[in-house]
């Protein structure tokens, strides 16, 4: 089987996905950590954890920050994908 080409040069790994998508949302918005906790109501040191890849939150987590982000069910997705 052909080798899949690499179009974006993004990880393919569900897990080393997760966390770069999600600073790249924040950044794109131009939101500090601290903001987005205050946002959110989660402490801000949470985000960088997550934005780190040193942990993937919870499901609920991931849908906040889908419903803030307007990415229905994408993040979801990507935690459910990282999680397993």
């Amino acid at each position: 089987m052909p080798q899949r080409r690499v179009i974006t040069g993004r990880s393919q790994e569900p897990r080393q996905r997760f966390a770069p998508e999600l600073r790249r949302l924040r950044l794109t918005r131009g939101r500090t950590l601290r903001q987005l906790g205050e946002r959110l109501g989660w402490d801000w040191s949470l985000f960088g954890k997550l934005e780190k890849g040193e942990t993937l939150g919870s499901p609920e987590v991931a849908q906040a920050l889908d419903t803030h982000y307007e990415t229905p069910g994408l993040l979801l997705a990507l935690w459910e994908l990282a999680a397993g």
